[in-house]
């Protein structure tokens, strides 16, 4: 079948029964798609790519049980209009969305709402780049972790889906102020080379 996408995911008529059986997705998403959206083809389980997107939104927005694990989440919400299932995929099909992430605060450094008005698809290492990875370093500063066979902090930046080294250091500022320094020399040089103009505009803030 191929890599499913919004051009050959087939569209099957919802039945008035199937939709009177849907549920409130995460407690607050309304799914008033008039398609099935996670159908069964050949006994699998096919999920519509924008319905992916926007149930993926609203488990990090209100999944207690994935804000455990990403706590880095815990009081961001999805704008009223997000809540309808077809007000985002109205946005959605007019994007540039495949193979990207729908990124919340590129616009708005510090944004907690996810609405039309600031969010942006990007590419994965661009959010990486900008990610604050708070489920994956703990609580020590950003690409900064504890290196137990060492025994010193380490310093890594993650750059076009690749993890860089930038060496071990004997406190978390050290080796914070070096990934840093790292961090802002690929962001300048993302601005200067225009590598992503729908982000360019917006990444000066992210320094």
């Amino acid at each position: 079948m191929g890599k499913i996408n919004m051009y050959n995911f087939q569209q099957n008529k919802a039945t008035k029964r199937s939709i009177s059986l849907r549920k409130p997705i995460n407690g607050m998403g309304l799914n008033d798609a008039d398609y099935v959206t996670q159908p069964t083809v050949d006994g699998k389980i096919i999920t519509c790519p924008i319905y992916r997107k926007w149930s993926g939104m609203l488990m990090r927005c209100y999944s207690a049980k994935y804000q455990e694990k990403n706590p880095t989440y815990i009081g961001y919400t999805v704008s009223d209009s997000w809540l309808i299932f077809s007000n985002f995929r109205a946005w959605m099909i007019k994007q540039d969305y495949y193979g990207l992430d729908l990124d919340k605060d590129i616009k708005l450094k510090g944004n907690t709402v996810y609405s039309s008005d600031n969010c942006l698809f990007i590419p994965h290492s661009l959010n990486s780049l900008l990610n604050d990875h708070v489920s994956t370093r703990g609580h020590w500063p950003v690409g900064v972790s504890w290196h137990k066979g060492a025994g010193r902090f380490q310093a890594q930046i993650t750059i076009d889906g690749k993890t860089k080294p930038l060496g071990r250091f004997t406190t978390p500022e050290e080796a914070s102020e070096v990934y840093q320094a790292a961090r802002t020399a690929k962001i300048k040089q993302l601005i200067t080379d225009n590598v992503y103009p729908m982000a360019t505009p917006y990444l000066e803030q992210h320094l």
